[in-house]
């Protein structure tokens, strides 16, 4: 068994296929080769952001496989710019948070 040190190119995302939910990461290994890891649909490869350096292993076959270790963190990956909400979707908002903060408030109390 070899050890390989892989960056993620793009961040993890959850794809539907024939065999059911599965989660694909590019990675892109030392030697500048690029390959798609494709694991279950619980793998907390899915917590991981692009540039987060994972560990990996090849079989017999060829095949990649993921090696959580605990010297790997997660890089929180980057949030999507907020999306803009209608006038009325603010009101909304900020109704609810009014009531929630009535809410909160009452039980303090």
């Amino acid at each position: 068994m070899k050890l390989l040190t892989a960056t993620l190119v793009k961040n993890p995302r959850s794809v539907t296929t024939k065999y059911g939910q599965r989660i694909v990461a590019d990675c892109k290994l030392e030697n500048g080769e690029t390959i798609t890891l494709w694991q279950p649909e619980n793998s907390q490869i899915i917590n991981y952001g692009n540039g987060s350096k994972l560990t990996l292993t090849i079989d017999s076959k060829g095949k990649y496989h993921w090696v959580e270790t605990e010297k790997e963190t997660a890089i929180a990956s980057k949030p999507e710019p907020n999306q803009s909400f209608t006038n009325q979707q603010k009101r909304e908002i900020a109704e609810y948070i009014t009531e929630q903060t009535k809410l909160f408030s009452f039980c303090y109390a």
